[in-house]
């Protein structure tokens, strides 16, 4: 087991964690009425008994795929990438298992915000480290995609997400093609959010592709 597992177990990390947690207070409202809410992370579904420590690991560890432990101290050993982002970059996602979604980069907010350059007033009240993307209404298994086939395809509605995950190298960079007139003429999202990452499901895409992006009333 990865030392840094070991070191967690015994310094009781998930019992601080849990400790803090259960004083963090929460409220939400629902039509106008605000609700208290109370974090339990020790509690388990119905059904289910609490399990100590020991054995949750001890259970974890048994349902666990082999070498996955080897994989798991590789991942936490190595060194976060910082990727350079540029417009017109091509990023892929996961939509569900074994299937992934890719997006265009249509502008780097960040960048744009150091140049001095605000094109549009929405982009005053949307997080700095936002990245403007446009998703294809296309779906691979694989990332090793034909790329000219690929900006060929209809784009779904942009918005705005968080360029974290693009610049830790979790969602990849797979191509990169030089904006064109018509990838310009994009609508950029009407509301000023950003999304921690891209939402849309397998499920969005398929709709998507079979109604040609036309929304039924």
């Amino acid at each position: 087991m990865p030392p840094r597992v070991l070191m967690a177990a015994e310094s009781k990390l998930d019992e601080k964690a849990a400790a803090w947690f259960e004083k963090l207070p929460l409220t939400i409202e629902v039509n106008g009425t605000v609700h208290e809410l109370l974090i339990e992370p020790r509690a388990t579904r119905a059904g289910h008994t609490k399990k100590g420590p020991v054995e949750t690991v001890t259970n974890y560890i048994s349902k666990v795929p082999p070498n996955y432990f080897d994989w798991l101290d590789k991942e936490l050993s190595q060194r976060r990438l910082k990727v350079k982002i540029k417009e017109g970059d091509i990023v892929a996602f996961k939509i569900a298992l074994g299937k992934f979604g890719f997006a265009r980069v249509l502008l780097d907010v960040f960048s744009e915000i150091k140049k001095g350059h605000i094109i549009t007033p929405v982009l005053y009240w949307v997080h700095p480290r936002s990245l403007i993307i446009a998703p294809y209404a296309y779906i691979s298994d694989s990332l090793q995609i034909d790329i000219e086939t690929l900006i060929n395809k209809k784009a779904m509605p942009s918005l705005c997400i968080f360029d974290l995950d693009v610049y830790r190298g979790e969602m990849p960079i797979v191509g990169h093609r030089p904006l064109s007139q018509k990838d310009r003429q994009i609508l950029f999202p009407k509301e000023a959010a950003t999304c921690i990452t891209i939402p849309y499901t397998k499920s969005d895409m398929e709709t998507f592709i079979a109604t040609n992006g036309i929304e039924k009333n």
